[in-house]
Formats: structure tokens, C-alpha cells, sequence
């Protein structure tokens, strides 16, 4: 198995390598406008890295985006979602990011769900591992 296959952790409690573990899934979703478009590329690139990454699972606070609007009370912004994401990241040991764009407007630079998890993740020392387009392709 070659060194790519790993998730490297970073973590308070340890630094070591690992074939297992929780990655956490963050792209803006409030701002964006074809949220069903969006939402068909997070979980293809959740799907797509859990199959390229075995024994890693990949977590998202997205995935329950189709309770907004339907259960009375749930909001689709950063405000509602901070307590749940900061619990879910904790578990993580690393993150991945789909830097989404549509019609020239780049999402995830001007979100503040994209700003503050990054925040987050970087004061909890839990690496951001990799960067999508939303072609699913690689970026940096």
C-alpha cells in the first residue's frame, strides 16, 4: 500500500498514521443556488473518497440537508448548524473540502460555514487534506 492510501491525524491526543478513520466533508450550502447540484457532488466525492480511501468514513453535517425546509425549525446557515459541526469535527481526523463554483461565483470563498469550520478545524489541528473542484477533480 503506498503512503497516499493513509489519513495522516493530527490531532491533540495523537500524530500518527492510520488506514482508519472519520473525515469530515465541508462545502458551502446556504449561499448556493442549485443546492440539488451541489448536493449530487457531495455525495458522489463522499462516495468517490471512501472508495479510494478503505476504512475511512466520510461524515458531513450536509447530509441532512434535506431536513431543511421540512422539519420546522432546522435552517440551512452556519448558525444553526456551529454546535453540531464542532461536535462532528472533533471526532474527525482529518477534512476535505469541495470548493464549489457555479456561474462564475466561487461559493466557498465567501462562505461563512467554509471560513469557520476551516477556523475550527485548524484550531483543533485536524488538516484539511484535500481540496475538490466540483468537478470532483483535485485542486492545489
Amino acid at each position: 500500500m503506498a503512503w497516499s492510501d493513509y489519513v495522516v491525524e493530527h490531532t491533540p491526543r495523537n500524530t500518527y498514521m492510520t488506514q482508519r478513520g472519520l473525515v469530515y466533508l465541508m462545502a458551502p450550502y446556504s449561499s448556493v443556488k442549485d443546492k440539488a447540484r451541489l448536493m449530487q457532488a457531495v455525495y458522489q466525492l463522499a462516495c468517490q473518497y471512501m472508495k479510494e480511501h478503505p476504512h475511512t468514513q466520510v461524515v458531513s453535517p450536509l447530509f441532512y440537508h434535506y431536513a431543511v425546509g421540512v422539519v420546522p425549525g432546522i435552517e440551512g446557515d452556519w448558525d444553526f448548524w456551529e454546535d453540531y459541526s464542532i461536535g462532528l469535527m472533533r471526532k474527525c481526523d482529518s477534512a476535505i473540502m469541495l470548493q464549489w463554483e457555479d456561474g462564475g461565483v466561487e461559493y466557498w470563498k465567501t462562505s461563512k460555514g467554509i471560513h469557520e469550520e476551516t477556523r475550527l478545524l485548524a484550531s483543533m489541528q485536524i488538516p484539511i487534506v484535500a481540496r475538490f473542484s466540483p468537478e470532483l477533480k483535485l485542486v492545489g
